[in-house]
């Protein structure tokens, strides 16, 4: 059962990552295929609901979004972003990215609050 905390963006998403196991664009050969973000869990945010996030990731260009290509530079971008959402000076974004074979993942953030 899904908590009612839990967002799952399927159609428009973008992601954040702080201190996740992800893999590095380094790590794959000219032949591989880019990761390709294929889901975005929200746990823990509370009253800040999907639209608030897609709305505030707009607003910052955040671009990373469900079914493109993963990139450390945006999905950084973007736990900026949800960090500021939070508006509590002590709250962190982790991200758990999970590799899904044969190239895709599957991105959780989960805010933490004291």
């Amino acid at each position: 059962m899904k908590s009612l905390a839990a967002f799952v963006v399927t159609m428009l998403g973008v992601v954040g990552i702080v201190g996740a196991q992800s893999p590095t664009p380094s790590s794959q050969s000219a032949q591989d295929k880019p990761s390709i973000v294929r889901s975005i869990k929200y746990v823990n945010f509370g009253a800040i609901d999907t639209q608030d996030i897609l709305r505030a990731y707009q607003e910052n260009n955040v671009k990373l979004k469900v079914e493109t290509a993963y990139d450390q530079q945006e999905i950084n971008r973007a736990t900026a972003v949800l960090k500021d959402l939070l508006g509590k000076p002590n709250a962190s974004v982790n991200v758990t990215v999970k590799a899904k074979p044969p190239n895709s993942l599957e991105l959780t953030f989960t805010a933490v609050t004291p």
